[in-house]
């Protein structure tokens, strides 16, 4: 009843009058009920639209609604509200999209508190609803939370949708993209204290709910997550894919990679290209758990294309051949770390977490599989990564001819303690596919 997709998105000129177009029927509802709590308290030209007092009520949709008839109980605070505005306001959407995810930001920590929005709704990894909540007494203004948190990641996207609470009052918006600037469209104000109020919300969450997979569709499969968490137990922390940052959570000060800060010292004193870069560090200060907000935030796209892949190894290498005369190497360089710009044609190496000066003691806990078996041992040097140059160009979605010229050479940084720099592939690279990397806008990279 309340899941029905429809058939085009509405403009923004029509989006108030089609987000408050009730049900196809009304809802039939017990009779009791009925007489007790909707007929003294809505006009009967509301309560005929909305409801049918009837035996052949449906438990389902009967257990959808109780709130709206008997809502949770409030408090003078902000935290007394959150039952409140997940029955009134969220359930109605997730009831006509189940297959969406909403969280709270439950962030203690000032620096990534703000990089959330208190209540987000993804679908597939796209935050397509928001939310801005504050109790009846709390300072802030929650509507300009709504559009200062966002960096519109959409595309040609025509809008997404918000609100804002402040106590019982919930105001519904759309947010959008204008040259480049983010704006926000006031629809409608419900006072939730009352039924009509706690209706009307009821229908418009229903609706955007509803409209919501028509809009992730046409997002495209390409979208890049974001308010996405990716639990790495092994390593001891969780990564969080926020929209234009990531931020690494460690469980513990112990685990926490305190060389990290000297490594991206170093690579930003040398301005080493193609790398990502730290915006804040918390070591664990003030009891609580330390993390780190890495800029930017990437795809993994492997190569599928000569250009792509061309254009990814060019990336590398130079990001490399600076990394190695500081006297560094990665360690870990596969496309799992090698990440594609959102916003443009160009690939960034992220995780220096196993990073370190050369000549290297031997590393244990890496796969065999995916690294050079030099990596292993102790006193290795620039040539693991190297080798890792050859495992890339192996493991792109590039079918590659056996006697295609790159390949050939994938097979010679393979070899063991083959003696080619990062300098000298970026030579071989320019030497044989110029052509491309002019084309892109690169240029030669040459000893600074």
């Amino acid at each position: 009843m309340f899941e029905t997709e429809p058939d085009r998105i509405p403009s923004s000129f029509e989006l108030l009058g089609w987000l408050q177009e009730p049900f196809s029927q009304p809802i039939e509802i017990p009779k009791m009920i009925y007489e007790i709590y909707i007929r003294p308290n809505l006009s009967l030209q509301d309560s005929n639209k909305f409801f049918r007092s009837s035996d052949e009520f449906s438990f389902r949709v009967m257990s959808d609604i109780i709130a709206i008839i008997n809502p949770p109980t409030t408090g003078n605070t902000e935290d007394s509200f959150h039952s409140f505005w997940d029955a009134l306001i969220i359930k109605p959407i997730n009831i006509a999209c189940p297959n969406g995810k909403y969280n709270r930001n439950s962030s203690s920590n000032t620096s990534t508190k703000k990089l959330r929005p208190d209540f987000s709704y993804t679908l597939d990894g796209a935050c397509l609803a928001r939310g801005e909540e504050k109790g009846p007494n709390t300072d802030n203004d929650p509507a300009e939370e709504l559009t200062s948190k966002l960096i519109w990641t959409y595309g040609s996207c025509p809008y997404i949708f918000g609100y804002y609470a402040r106590g019982f009052d919930v105001t519904y918006c759309y947010l959008y993209n204008e040259d480049n600037q983010v704006y926000r469209k006031d629809l409608i104000t419900c006072n939730l204290k009352t039924l009509i109020g706690r209706m009307n919300a009821f229908v418009i969450g229903r609706n955007i709910g509803r409209l919501l997979p028509l809009i992730r569709k046409g997002l495209g499969d390409s979208f890049h997550k974001e308010f996405y968490i990716i639990h790495r137990p092994n390593s001891q922390k969780i990564i969080e894919l926020m929209q234009n940052v990531v931020v690494k959570r460690y469980t513990s000060k112990a685990d926490f990679p305190a060389k990290l800060e000297k490594i991206y010292r170093m690579m930003d004193d040398r301005q080493v290209p193609y790398v990502d870069h730290i915006v804040q560090m918390n070591k664990g200060d003030n009891e609580k758990l330390p993390n780190i907000i890495f800029s930017p935030k990437g795809l993994i796209h492997r190569p599928s294309s000569m250009k792509q892949l061309v254009i990814a190894l060019y990336c590398v290498l130079s990001a490399l051949k600076v990394l190695h005369e500081i006297g560094y190497i990665h360690q870990d360089i596969r496309w799992e770390n090698v990440l594609k710009y959102i916003d443009r044609n160009a690939w960034f190496i992220i995780d220096f977490e196993d990073a370190s000066e050369y000549p290297a003691p031997g590393i244990r806990h890496l796969d065999r599989s995916n690294h050079s078996p030099e990596i292993f041992k102790d006193f290795h040097d620039t040539s693991v990564d190297m080798w890792s140059i050859g495992y890339l160009i192996m493991t792109a979605h590039v079918k590659l001819p056996i006697n295609e010229t790159l390949r050939k050479y994938a097979m010679e940084l393979m070899k063991e303690n083959a003696p080619i720099s990062a300098e000298i592939a970026l030579g071989f690279l320019w030497q044989n596919y110029k052509e491309i990397l002019r084309l892109e806008g690169f240029f030669r990279v040459t000893n600074r």
